[in-house]
């Protein structure tokens, strides 16, 4: 009996763990190999907030253009418009089209299945690029891609999401 409590409060720890750890992106990354961010000492940031979809909200791509610059600072970098190291920031939207043929139907053997043909959902999905150039040899340098659902980030007071898609971000370079 002992063993079943001991191994019943363990299961629930790790439940419990499971569902408190932290979100993260999923970032996809590409770059050059010599790339390395010691070798600048200051970055410029552009975004694309000039030819945003009105899907977007521009609020977000403001909190993540401040929240990338903060966090570029606080790694030494110094903010300037006039740097040869230039930070590309920009967000778009898309639908994704998603086939539900046993969605909300329980049984297999449904006989409504042979005559839907409205199984199609269609999901926002938003996403970012971040690009890194390099201002005097004219190419880029360095890219991370992720995306996500409008559920998950979709107000600018998410202080903790944005963060944690700068960081994860910041995490691959």
């Amino acid at each position: 009996m002992k063993n079943f409590k001991n191994s019943l409060a363990l299961l629930t720890i790790v439940f419990l763990t499971g569902c408190v750890t932290t979100q993260s992106f999923s970032v996809k990354v590409d770059s050059v190999n010599q790339f390395t961010l010691l070798n600048y000492s200051d970055f410029s940031l552009s975004t694309n907030s000039e030819n945003l979809s009105p899907e977007v909200n521009p609020l977000v791509l403001e909190a993540i253009e401040s929240r990338l610059a903060n966090e570029l600072e606080l790694r030494g970098l110094k903010s300037s418009e006039d740097s040869d190291l230039l930070f590309e920031l920009s967000i778009s939207a898309k639908d994704e089209i998603e086939s539900n043929r046993f969605g909300s139907r329980s049984y297999y053997y449904d006989r409504r299945y042979f005559y839907l043909d409205d199984d199609i959902e269609t999901e926002e999905r938003f996403v970012l690029r971040l690009t890194i150039k390099d201002k005097t040899q004219d190419k880029s340098l360095w890219t991370g891609f992720t995306s996500w659902n409008q559920n998950r980030l979709n107000d600018s007071s998410d202080t903790e999401i944005i963060q944690t898609l700068v960081n994860n971000l910041l995490e691959e370079l």
